[in-house]
């Protein structure tokens, strides 16, 4: 499959799958949330211990994210190069995330979140942590790592640095989607749309630099 169809396929069930989840939570098994009964199986009381963790894990996913983007322009004013489109696009579907996001927060509220926290009562669809942590985990590697190329993970037989990391940004996503629904601020399907909805903006930016890729090798 060439990179063009992957990021598509990518792009377009993770968006189709995100849009059947917000049917089915507003008309299938609606109670205090919809599909209570998979939601409810899976809820947990609040745990401060486990909500504070969590924050700590997606504050150090941003400053990764800040020490990456910090050292590539660092490379770049020091190579003399210009902005690389890669790191454009990943710039530009990370506001399109950060939309999203107000968008479900403030305009969009489909779900509260599972347990009042402080007397307060906040929309919690989709996790705003999951989704970001997703987006961020997945995307970042093709940029600031190099992710392609003579010593890209797809022409490796072999497990190398790259694939190392890859593994460890991948558990990081996987700790956060569990311990967002089991610290009790979030639903399942809370987290299960945070991941979809990240996925999509992966493949979004996966899809864009593909394309450009083939444009730039055309000329």
């Amino acid at each position: 499959m060439s990179e063009l169809k992957k990021g598509l396929c990518i792009t377009v069930i993770s968006f189709v799958l995100f849009m059947i989840l917000i049917i089915l939570l507003k008309c299938v098994d609606v109670k205090e949330v919809g599909l209570y009964g998979l939601n409810n199986t899976y809820y947990h009381e609040y745990n401060k211990a486990l909500d504070i963790i969590s924050d700590v894990i997606f504050y150090m996913v941003l400053a990764f994210n800040l020490f990456l983007i910090g050292f590539e322009i660092f490379m770049m004013v020091k190579e003399k190069r210009k902005i690389s489109y890669k790191f454009l696009v990943y710039f530009g579907v990370l506001v399109i995330g950060i939309v999203l996001w107000l968008l479900f927060d403030y305009v969009i509220k489909l779900n509260n979140r599972p347990n009042i926290i402080d007397g307060k009562v906040e929309a919690s669809f989709p996790s705003t942590h999951v989704l970001l942590t997703t987006y961020i985990m997945l995307a970042s590697p093709y940029i600031f790592l190099k992710m392609e190329g003579k010593k890209g993970l797809e022409n490796q037989n072999k497990l190398g640095f790259e694939g190392i990391i890859t593994i460890i940004l991948i558990v990081v996503l996987l700790v956060m989607f569990v311990l967002r629904f089991w610290s009790g601020m979030h639903w399942l399907t809370d987290c299960i749309g945070g991941l979809l909805l990240g996925l999509f903006l992966f493949g979004l930016y996966y899809l864009v630099i593909s394309y450009i890729k083939i444009k730039k090798s055309q000329e």
